[in-house]
């Protein structure tokens, strides 16, 4: 018979280990980087001064608004299903480079997660090696950096494609706040994208 552990093994999270000198070089080029990026005024977390909590506030303030005037609004919470199991790194590289990162670093990163060796650990045994084709380090800096380029790019199509749709983001969970047409047409087009 199959353990429940066994069972359930596609369900977990994969811990990626970096080494200190890795997550210090990242984490300084990830700031570098912020610098230059314009991020979206609604997207907020792994952004300095911008705390994850204002996404709930904006949402809840919304809401408040809507019970006291009696107007009609909708809010759409979305969580993207694995999003940094997975990211592809191959796309990853296309949208440094697209953005601008400079096209060695965006090597860097895609080498490292196409070349990484993973392994299962199950009661202190690590199984064999494991080549994925998809997925980056939930807590990397390259794996934010990914992760706010392509909610802001997102963002920013709503923000022209849908400009009565107020949202927020915190990383991969995003918001869509409005009437309901608005939201759903906004919904419809963020399926797309995503």
């Amino acid at each position: 018979k199959e353990s429940s552990a066994a069972s359930d093994v596609y369900k977990r999270q994969i811990l990626y280990i970096f080494t200190g000198l890795y997550r210090i070089e990242s984490g300084a080029t990830f700031r570098t980087l912020l610098g230059w990026l314009e991020v979206h005024p609604q997207l907020h977390g792994g952004y300095p001064g911008r705390d994850f909590a204002d996404v709930s506030w904006d949402a809840q303030s919304d809401l408040e608004h809507a019970h006291y005037t009696k107007e009609q609004l909708v809010v759409l919470l979305m969580d993207y299903y694995k999003f940094f199991d997975c990211m592809d790194p191959h796309f990853v590289y296309e949208m440094f480079i697209a953005v601008g990162i400079s096209k060695q670093y965006a090597e860097v990163v895609k080498d490292l997660y196409t070349n990484l060796r993973r392994h299962f650990k199950f009661n202190g045994t690590y199984g064999e090696v494991i080549r994925a084709v998809n997925g980056m380090g939930q807590g990397d800096s390259a794996s934010l950096l990914a992760a706010l380029i392509l909610t802001n790019i997102q963002f920013k199509f709503l923000d022209q494609a849908h400009p009565n749709v107020r949202k927020s983001a915190c990383i991969d969970d995003r918001n869509l706040r409005g009437r309901k047409n608005d939201v759903m047409s906004a919904y419809k087009d963020i399926v797309e994208f995503d």
